[in-house]
């Protein structure tokens, strides 16, 4: 045997050789190109799986889109003819006059809304205005005619319909009703204007107060004396304003004369206090 090997030995390292080129070459030629596919595919399938998470990301800021639309479609007033139907019926039924309805300038899908009204009858108009399709909000009640028998007051008050302003039904909208009509209640806005005579002593005057009717931003003097000036424009003494007479302009505020088949009324226009609620503060006052 080892001479046979020792005979043979150039012929079978050549085998060999060769047995070993062939199987190089065959890795190279089958199974390189193979891993080198494999990892094509695997970055190919990342590829794939990154772009559908993608579209499903998209997909889902879209039907999130949809519904906001949908939202906004329900929100606000589709028919305004229908909605004012609605508030111009339910004003018409509590006796009350609406003093004005706009639609505020930043946001159009909400209605401001300003009455002259008694606090009970307020409760009635907004209980039953809690029985359509709204949103309520903002609410400010300021004085107007503390000395009429119920006091007046001028309320403000935005709404935000929906639907229309479609009237709603169910137990809440029942037991707000009932409690409504109940008349055990106390005005808690009653407030009675007095004019300071100085020395810490005050009396109870019949005066409308128009404060938040009208919007005092200063009080001035010049050659023809002192003035002040109400919603931008400028007013002198014995000038008209929605017919009212200008009587007197003291340094914080105005008073105001009007004749009636009642005979006369007096009025008094000051400077707002700010929202801030700061000792002393106005709003607007120069």
């Amino acid at each position: 045997m080892e001479q046979f090997l020792e005979r043979h030995r150039p012929f079978l390292l050549s085998t060999l050789w060769l047995v070993s080129g062939l199987l190089l070459f065959g890795y190279a030629v089958a199974y390189k190109p193979k891993e080198v596919m494999t990892d094509d595919l695997r970055t190919a399938t990342r590829r794939v799986a990154g772009e559908v998470a993608l579209l499903k990301e998209k997909r889902l800021r879209v039907l999130e889109r949809q519904k906001s639309v949908q939202g906004e479609e329900k929100r606000g007033v589709n028919s305004l003819p229908d909605f004012l139907f609605r508030i111009n019926l339910l004003a018409k039924n509590n006796q009350v006059i609406i003093r004005k309805l706009t639609v505020d300038e930043q946001d159009r899908m909400r209605f401001n809304i300003e009455l002259l009204i008694d606090y009970f009858t307020f409760l009635l108009f907004a209980s039953e205005l809690e029985s359509l399709d709204v949103n309520i909000h903002d609410m400010e009640v300021h004085p107007y005619k503390p000395g009429a028998i119920p006091p007046l007051h001028l309320i403000t008050f935005a709404i935000t319909p929906r639907n229309d302003a479609q009237p709603l039904s169910g137990s809440r909208i029942v037991r707000l009703g009932e409690a409504v009509a109940k008349q055990e209640k106390r005005n808690p806005f009653r407030r009675f204007a007095q004019n300071d005579r100085g020395k810490g002593e005050s009396e109870v005057i019949p005066e409308i107060d128009l404060t938040w009717v009208y919007k005092l931003t200063g009080i001035g003097t010049d050659r023809g004396g002192r003035y002040a000036t109400i919603d931008r424009i400028d007013y002198l003494l014995n000038d008209v304003l929605d017919g009212k007479v200008i009587t007197a302009i003291q340094k914080d505020r105005l008073y105001l004369s009007k004749n009636s088949a009642q005979g006369e009324q007096k009025f008094v226009l000051k400077f707002r206090r700010k929202k801030s609620g700061k000792r002393g503060g106005v709003d607007g006052a120069g």
